[in-house]
């Protein structure tokens, strides 16, 4: 195979490498351990892999995709599973039967005991007063099986438990005689009335341990590995190496295919998912997976298609491997080669030019570095078609104008110091870190107006946020002598712990291209959630989607269409998402308009309040201060992620009725929680706690609500302000339940703080009242209007009983929402700008009386 100029390699098949097909003893071992729950899928997957390191990485994440608390550092699941493995072989010895699943799911029994009565069958009974998985008393029955047990259940019927021999055919008769006759008959009455029965409770035995096939399937694909029998995707590899970063060499792989062996494009785009792993003394170093979606040139499909990936990588042997699939015809290319990454010379890298493209090592006679050695099995130089010069003259631009292939020292920061994780009021110490030359001093605001500014470290003010809780942009700004400004920072105070957002730092905002841009995009994620991938646009037309850091991607630009910006959009696994957009080729361009897109969340009912379904988005008239907007995107709540908290009021009131809240909250979890939506536990007395942050399991919210005490006085303000910050930075559907008893009498903050915060958070607020007395008309006012500010509702019961149909109501509602998003109009900063929703036709679905609700207003 052919590879062009620059630092050369030769990539060697893919089929011809050295694979190790034989499992080492490990790796036997591991599949031994797992065994009973491993599925089908996941041991199929297992055995297609050919390397050892790419089994080594099955293996870490077939443990972490069963980690129940990914946050924590330990795998709770697994710690769990090896010591049931060892209990169970030093009790049951090397037989997996039900005991082992037994203790997987609920844990060590309190007490154990085993039956040796002539009227009953080999027993052993285990008695838990709860477990992981079942919150009250229970027992479970083992029944003597060959050579091991197993977990007897109601439906096999009481006659299985008995001897050949009983006096009589009577249940009753025969519970007597067992209580009479057998050693410890009234424990095993008791086993017998409490034995445990999923069936019974209307729910299905859990499976511990069994993880969805998806993740094993998903690892298969973004393997190296090649089907067996794919057609091939002829294609040839350049390595150059534009810059460093720090002490990290920029190592530039250029796949390059000739388009002339694909299929024509039929929208006028290709598809390409670009997968790699570097190899590091034979171990998995890191792993990468790119989606290019290249547009087709008019006159330019002679030329090859460049596939471009960027990997920071220290000096020294790696060994890359990559397989790309060509999506329209179901081509591969795959193939691996040894590389020696250099470290290159802060001359080669600071100029952006001269350094660019060209050998980082240099022989002696200026030749380029020798090819490395070919992998056993194959011949060096092996001729395979491919299309010349992969490396296209527009990546040039591209590397040349990016500042970050300088030394760090060289570069100019500026990072804002963590804030407090709380909400923040009056005075606040505001720390920076400042790095870079000529930098003369540090320019500190807050909403936009100046504040302060400090010329020499340590870069540390105070300053005063006010006394209601607000959400604050502080900015920090490193200038030279000039008055120019070198780097910034920007966060925003009160903004809440799960701020999600994407920032584009190159191009520069109105820096003209020609031929190429790099666009370098920088994720903030809340903790907790996991990054999906970064997608890149030029004007509308994505070109590439990253999975992985750095998000960094040069892209050619097509000259029949001329650049005006590029957007990156960053996901999360949720399908939460976060945007930015910059402004090129507008030297010319005075002023930014920056543009809000607002989102409605609408609920439309009957006269009897019942959710209507079914509107589409010309069904629909929005009005922003009287005038008519014209809406961007329509869909339905239901296809969006929901954040669902439960505000829980513990204080001594609600002692009476905590269990009956408990189990109507439990029930409320498992209605609203699908496959991307996450639920909070929050509880409060005299304070707010975090009792279970926003999750996917059911299982951990069951263990937030278990064992929960009624003491202490109602800082209701305090908690719900509290709440709604938790809430702050998230996306999409967000809703807040709030289960009280009784007005505040211990809070710092007052009402008209939480209203006006409230306001502002866009989290709808459903109030449910209990048992409130008719006559606290302030307290009932309040409540109503926290919920119709935010485009909730409120409800008012008289007991605990009533819990479960409320909460199915507000599940029911919160579902059968639209979305309705449009652009907000110019207008002054901060001001409130009223908002009404019509129907067109007020009788549409040949109903009367159809009400429409949302929130009243936003901010701009």
């Amino acid at each position: 195979m052919r590879c062009s100029a620059g630092v050369a390699i030769l990539l060697l098949a893919t089929a011809a490498a050295a694979q190790d097909t034989t499992l080492d003893r490990r790796h036997a071992d591991f599949l031994d351990a797992v065994d009973p729950i491993l599925s089908d899928t996941e041991r199929r997957v297992f055995g297609e892999l050919r390397h050892a390191y790419q089994r080594d990485a099955f293996v870490q994440r077939f443990w972490a995709v069963r980690d129940p608390y990914p946050e924590t550092p330990q795998n709770e699941f697994r710690e769990r599973f090896e010591h049931a493995a060892e209990t169970a072989a030093e009790r049951f010895g090397d037989a997996r039967d039900d005991r082992f699943e037994s203790l997987l799911l609920h844990g060590e029994p309190l007490r154990t005991f085993r039956t040796t009565c002539e009227l009953l069958r080999t027993l052993e009974v285990w008695h838990y007063p709860h477990s992981p998985a079942v919150r009250g008393e229970f027992y479970l029955i083992f029944l003597r099986q060959g050579g091991g047990f197993r977990l007897w259940t109601a439906a096999d019927g009481f006659s299985s438990l008995l001897a050949f021999a009983t006096v009589s055919t009577n249940r009753d008769a025969q519970l007597r005689e067992i209580n009479r006759r057998c050693s410890r008959g009234g424990d095993l009455l008791s086993a017998f009335g409490l034995a445990l029965d999923w069936q019974a409770m209307g729910a299905e035995a859990p499976d511990p341990g069994r993880a969805d096939d998806e993740w094993a399937l998903a690892f298969l694909d973004r393997s190296t590995e090649t089907p067996d029998g794919a057609e091939a995707l002829p294609a040839e590899i350049t390595l150059r190496y534009p810059g460093r970063r720090g002490n990290r060499t920029v190592v530039q792989a250029i796949i390059g295919i000739d388009p002339a062996l694909l299929p024509a494009p039929g929208d006028g785009s290709r598809r390409f998912v670009l997968d790699g792993e570097v190899l590091r003394r034979g171990e998995l170093f890191e792993n990468f997976r790119y989606r290019f979606e290249p547009r087709a040139r008019p006159g330019g499909e002679a030329a090859a298609i460049p596939l471009i990936t960027e990997r920071y990588l220290r000096p020294g042997p790696y060994r890359l491997v990559v397989k790309v699939r060509e999506l329209e015809a179901d081509r591969f290319f795959g193939g691996s080669a040894e590389i020696e990454v250099p470290l290159v010379a802060r001359t080669d890298a600071a100029g952006g030019g001269a350094g660019v493209g060209a050998p980082a090592v240099r022989p002696a006679s200026g030749a380029d570095p020798p090819p490395p050695k070919p992998e056993a099995g194959q011949k060096a130089g092996a001729p395979t078609r491919a299309p010349s010069g992969p490396v296209p003259d527009w990546l040039a631009e591209a590397n040349a104008v990016s500042p970050r292939f300088v030394d760090s020292q060289d570069e100019h920061t500026v990072r804002i110091h963590a804030l407090p994780e709380r909400l923040i009021t009056g005075r606040l110490r505001v720390g920076a870190d400042a790095g870079g030359p000529d930098i003369h001093h540090l320019a500190f605001s807050l909403d936009g107006r100046e504040l302060i500014s400090k010329r020499r470290p340590p870069y540390q003010v105070e300053i005063d946020v006010g006394s209601a809780p607000r959400a604050h942009a502080l900015r920090v700004d490193a200038y030279d002598g000039q008055g120019g400004i070198l780097a910034t920072d920007e966060v925003t105070i009160n903004s809440g712990p799960h701020r999600f957002a994407v920032r584009l730092t190159s191009p520069q905002r109105g820096a003209s291209h020609t031929n190429s841009v790099r666009a370098v995009a920088e994720v903030e994620a809340p903790r907790h959630e996991r990054l999906d991938r970064v997608e890149f646009f030029l004007n509308d037309t994505r070109t590439a989607t990253l999975y992985q850091p750095p998000f960094e991607q040069p892209i050619g630009i097509d000259p029949a269409e001329p650049l005006s910006y590029v957007r990156a959009v960053a996901y999360l696994e949720t399908g939460a998402w976060a945007e930015d957009l910059v402004f090129v080729n507008s030297r010319n361009l005075v002023e930014e308009v920056e543009v809000a897109l607002i989102e409605l969340y609408v609920s439309v009912t009957d006269r009897s309040g019942d959710p209507v379904r079914g509107f589409g988005s010309e069904d629909f008239e929005v009005f922003v201060d009287g005038e008519p907007q014209q809406l961007q995107r329509f869909d339905n709540a239901a296809n969006q992620p929901i954040h669902a908290g439960i505000l829980f009021d513990t204080s001594l009131s609600m002692d009476h009725r905590l269990d009956a809240a408990e189990e109507a909250a439990l029930h409320f979890f498992e209605l609203v929680l699908g496959p991307h939506d996450r639920a909070a536990l929050i509880t409060f007395n005299d304070r707010p706690e975090l009792a279970v942050g926003f999750t996917g399991s059911r299982e951990t919210l069951a263990g937030g609500l278990a064992d929960l005490v009624a003491e202490g006085e109602t800082a209701l303000y305090d908690s719900i302000l509290y709440s709604l910050y938790y809430f702050g930075g998230l996306r999409g559907k967000r809703a807040l339940i709030l289960l009280t008893d009784g007005g505040d009498s211990s809070s710092e903050y007052r009402f008209d703080d939480v209203l006006e915060f409230a306001r502002r958070s866009q989290v709808a607020i459903y109030s449910i009242g209990i048992d409130i007395d008719q006559r606290e008309l302030m307290f009932r006012g309040r409540l109503q209007q926290l919920c119709k500010e935010t485009g909730g509702r409120c409800f008012f019961i008289t007991g605990a009983s009533e819990l479960p149909r409320v909460y199915e109501r507000i599940e029911t509602e919160v579902r059968s929402q639209y979305l309705l998003v449009f652009e907000s109009p110019e207008g002054d900063r901060d001001a409130f700008r009223k908002v009404e929703v019509k129907l067109k036709d007020p009788r549409a679905r040949g109903r009367r009386g159809l009400k429409v609700q949302t929130i009243p207003g936003y901010f701009q």
